[in-house]
């Protein structure tokens, strides 16, 4: 877990310095993903707000600053753990992932447009419930449609 923090806490500093870009009005296809860790680049620049990730009877997402935390659930197990993070442009998410270092925490990471989206092993989720999930994330904000 704690190699997971830093990973994420130097993704998050990279995107604090670089983060500058545009905002075009395009849509984000959640369902698009590669097998492997790879780098896409696409003409995707669709905001934050348009990412079409919300909790639902699924998944619960929650959000904190640009990077939105998806769990996948079914009763009260946790069966799925991914992230997007928004780097505001298609190169900086692909900057990003070049330089992101591959740990045994990540099953894999991609880039989808201007996001880039890290699916955890089960290791990092597999012993949280639904019930611990949305205690242990309180502080931060659930996003609903």
């Amino acid at each position: 877990m704690k190699k997971y923090f830093f990973s994420l806490l130097a993704i998050v500093l990279f995107l604090s310095i670089t983060g500058c870009g545009n905002n075009s009005d395009n849509s984000f296809n959640e369902e698009s993903k590669n097998d492997e860790t790879s780098s896409t680049v696409t003409s995707d620049n669709s905001t934050s707000s348009d990412l079409k990730l919300y909790s639902d009877s699924t998944k619960i997402v929650f959000e904190s600053e640009n990077i939105r935390y998806v769990f996948y659930y079914s009763g009260e197990k946790i069966t799925g753990y991914l992230t997007y993070i928004n780097y505001e442009t298609a190169e900086l998410a692909n900057y990003a992932l070049q330089i992101l270092e591959r740990n045994e925490t990540i099953k894999k990471a991609y880039t989808q447009g201007k996001y880039l989206i890290v699916e955890y092993n089960e290791s990092e989720y597999e012993d949280l419930t639904v019930t611990s999930l949305r205690a242990a994330y309180s502080m931060m904000k659930e996003v609903k449609e």
